[in-house]
């Protein structure tokens, strides 16, 4: 009698399952079709075709989005005024070093004699083989960077490690016979953020009440030869961007000609989202270079970079985007795509069979 109603008990749950599956299968906004009732066409596998690709091609799109995260500029008053800032240059001039004076002024009335600040050294303005592969690689940074800003702010960072890098020395083997034929000039100045000027002019620096002078009066004006090759130029830190003026290479083209450089420095801040934050100071550049004609009353040659500093920073935030965005995004490309190529299908077959049967009658 034990055995008997265990087989009731199993059959009862037994219909009781099969009941409640029929119920959800009640539920089904699904219907299947047999396969006996399918009818396949050509146009519909073309549709199918057409489909995959779109699909394909949209996700990828969709996962290139998701894994770019976006950059947010916002722009604020600078209260930072009272800090100064590094100026860094790094310059070659083919003249002799003591004929060259460096020197720089502000609106502030700030004067900084370059000579007990920077380092001037006898160099050679002809590039050794790995000094050129090192200007090449930072010449097309600098091109990277003015087709397009940045994709993320990681790619700012890789920048940075890979324009850091110094100029390499020339080796013993790498000197000219002919001896070096130029001068390099290098290193930082701590200056105001107020416009001011750094200037290269034939003849030292003397200060005197009235302002200061350069002594060049007794220097040949055969020697003159302004033509330079900017190995580096920046505010603030040096590795921080990459700059316009940096691995620029100017051919004076007469012995007395003036290059003036008018730079907009405009401090940034950049901001990871994983809340790392680095601040530099970009700039961008006019650039006036002419010959001065000889008997007229005119500027000195030499090299000028005027500088103004912006009154706003700019800050740029990087902004990842949500998985779950991505996600919904993900459906509602397949969703629309299915739907849109339903209806477009369900439009040409009815055409088709349109046209079909007007023929016939026909």
């Amino acid at each position: 009698m034990e055995i008997r109603r265990r087989k009731g008990s199993d059959s009862t749950n037994l219909v009781q399952k099969t009941n409640t599956i029929e119920i959800i299968k009640r539920f089904d906004a699904f219907p299947k079709v047999e396969e006996d009732y399918q009818k396949h066409s050509s146009s519909g596998g073309c549709i199918t075709i057409a489909i995959i690709l779109t699909l394909s091609l949209l996700t990828f799109f969709e996962i290139s989005s998701f894994i770019t995260s976006d950059l947010r500029y916002e722009y604020s008053l600078d209260r930072d005024f009272e800090n100064k800032v590094f100026f860094n240059v790094d310059i070659v001039i083919p003249m002799s070093c003591n004929f060259l004076g460096p020197d720089l002024l502000d609106v502030a009335g700030g004067q900084m004699k370059s000579s007990s600040v920077l380092s001037e050294q006898p160099a050679s303005f002809q590039m050794s083989k790995k000094q050129e592969k090192w200007f090449e690689k930072r010449k097309k940074l600098r091109g990277h960077t003015g087709q397009d800003l940045y994709s993320s702010l990681n790619d700012i960072f890789r920048l940075q490690a890979i324009s850091s890098s110094p100029l390499p020395p020339l080796t013993d083997d790498e000197i000219p016979e002919t001896g070096f034929d130029s001068c390099r000039i290098f290193g930082s100045i701590p200056v105001n953020k107020v416009s001011g000027n750094f200037h290269i002019f034939i003849g030292k620096a003397i200060a005197h009440p009235m302002g200061h002078s350069h002594l060049n009066a007794f220097i040949d004006k055969q020697a003159y030869n302004f033509s330079h090759r900017i190995n580096s130029l920046a505010f603030g830190d040096k590795s921080s961007v990459v700059n316009p003026l940096e691995t620029e290479i100017v051919i004076a083209e007469e012995k007395e000609m003036i290059f003036q450089y008018f730079l907009r420095v405009v401090p940034t801040i950049f901001r990871t989202s994983r809340y790392t934050t680095t601040r530099a100071y970009q700039y961008s550049v006019t650039q006036l270079h002419r010959v001065i004609t000889p008997g007229k009353r005119q500027a000195h040659s030499g090299i000028i970079f005027k500088y103004e500093f912006d009154p706003v920073v700019v800050t740029i935030r990087e902004r990842e985007k949500s998985f779950w965005h991505f996600v919904i995004q993900l459906c509602g490309i397949v969703g629309g795509v299915f739907a849109t190529s339903g209806i477009i299908h369900s439009m040409f077959s009815n055409l088709y069979e349109f046209v079909r049967k007007y023929r016939a009658d026909s």
